[in-house]
């Protein structure tokens, strides 16, 4: 039941096209007492999306990504003119 509740989205957003994935974790950052899964040919980072209200820059996102920001796509969003939804802003220039 646990499991059926974790992999449970609303149903209006199923346009995020979201996955979840279970994975064990072995022991936190040191310093900061993080759990991370590392990146491999079963977990891939392959999108990064900048929320609307985020502040951080393009430069940031790719400096952030590292040798692997060639290889994955990073977008900002913004609110939806006439509904609830959060969409990509097509209009890149908004997005130094």
């Amino acid at each position: 039941m646990v499991r059926t509740l974790l992999c449970t989205k609303y149903a209006h957003w199923r346009y995020e096209r979201e996955k979840r994935i279970f994975v064990g974790l072995e022991k936190p950052e040191p310093g900061t007492g993080h759990y991370f899964a590392p990146f491999s040919d079963e977990l891939r980072l392959v999108q990064v999306i900048v929320g609307a209200q985020a502040d951080i820059t393009r430069k940031e996102v790719a400096t952030a990504l590292g040798s692997i920001s060639g290889s994955v796509e990073a977008f900002k969003t913004r609110l939806a003119f006439q509904t609830f939804w959060v969409v990509r802003n097509r209009e890149k220039s908004r997005w130094e």
